[in-house]
């Protein structure tokens, strides 16, 4: 399988819609719900919440702890 042969070895979460797993395969395709911005949502809109932070979140705090060291 290919997923061996990468380094680091990504992670791998086999998901089905509606399934146990279905909020990885949602926060994947979807990230808009984040912990930052759950009062923005549309109501009645699904919330599911991610871990994960955007590309542009990670370089705004990276530079910020680049200006301060």
């Amino acid at each position: 399988m290919i997923i061996h042969d990468r380094f680091p070895v990504p992670r791998l979460v086999v998901c089905d819609q509606h399934g146990s797993q279905a909020r990885f395969l949602l926060a994947k395709l979807n990230p808009s719900a984040t912990y930052n911005n759950a009062n923005e949502m549309a109501a009645g809109s699904d919330i599911i919440f991610t871990d994960d932070v955007s590309l542009q979140v990670f370089f705004e705090h990276l530079q910020r702890l680049a200006v301060q060291s």
